[in-house]
């Protein structure tokens, strides 16, 4: 086997030169066990493979010889929270001809201003992407509005209205310098962005003030260290 090779050839090096962590299991009780190790180590997930059968990695190929296993694919495990669209950025290839992601924001009560946390470009399905942009199309600013608060570099093809929310899940949170949620938070400098975002649904209940607000999104990012249990134990009292 190529990791018996590795190891046969190779030395670790503490810091340095490490090898994957990695079991060879059949039962989902040590897969699930190793996932939440996983995910406790800050890792995205687990990439889970056959051995034997149909075991090589085919580029650009789906199929269920190679899998990816992240915590947002878990039921009750994942942020999902709700944001606001306040930018859009042209699509390309099968996108051409409408807009292929968008710019989201958290919001922020205090100073009254949506702060943009992350780009988005999948859950969508083909219908969706056109029902976007036909809805944000007629919205289109020519310049983000004052309350819109953005970091240089960061900005869309187009600014658009904040006019819907959208319930967002991401597979975690990271300290960005690209985005400015719930900035002076977690860092003094940098802002909040989610990893690997993926559209829900619109959330035509929710006015853009009922947007997630950045505390929230501050709490969700301190939080990713806890344990399942203790992520739903957590005390909202604050939020």
């Amino acid at each position: 086997m190529r990791r018996d090779l590795l190891r046969a050839h190779f030395e670790e090096i503490e810091g340095a030169f490490e090898f994957a962590k990695s079991i060879e299991s059949s039962n989902t009780e040590a897969i699930e066990t190793f996932l939440d190790e996983s995910i406790k180590g800050n890792c995205e997930g687990l990439m889970v493979k056959t051995l034997e059968k149909e075991a090589t990695y085919e580029p650009s190929k789906r199929s269920h010889n190679w899998l990816k296993v992240k915590k947002d694919y878990l039921d009750g495990f994942g942020d999902s929270v709700d944001l606001v669209v306040v930018g859009a950025y042209y699509g390309k290839g099968k996108r051409t001809g409408r807009y292929g992601g968008y710019l989201l924001a958290c919001y922020n009560d205090e100073a009254d201003e949506f702060q943009t946390i992350c780009k988005i470009g999948t859950g969508f399905t083909d219908q969706a992407l056109e029902e976007h942009y036909q809805f944000f199309k007629d919205r289109v600013l020519p310049a983000p509005k004052p309350y819109y608060k953005y970091s240089e570099g960061g900005e869309p093809d187009v600014w658009v209205d904040n006019a819907q929310v959208w319930e967002v899940k991401s597979a975690d949170l990271s300290i960005s310098p690209t985005y400015q949620a719930a900035v002076g938070l977690v860092d003094s400098r940098k802002g909040i962005s989610l990893r690997f975002p993926r559209f829900i649904r619109v959330r035509d209940d929710k006015s853009p003030e009922d947007a997630s607000n950045s505390a929230l999104i501050a709490k969700f990012y301190k939080a990713q260290g806890l344990t399942r249990q203790q992520l739903v134990d957590a005390d909202d009292d604050d939020f």
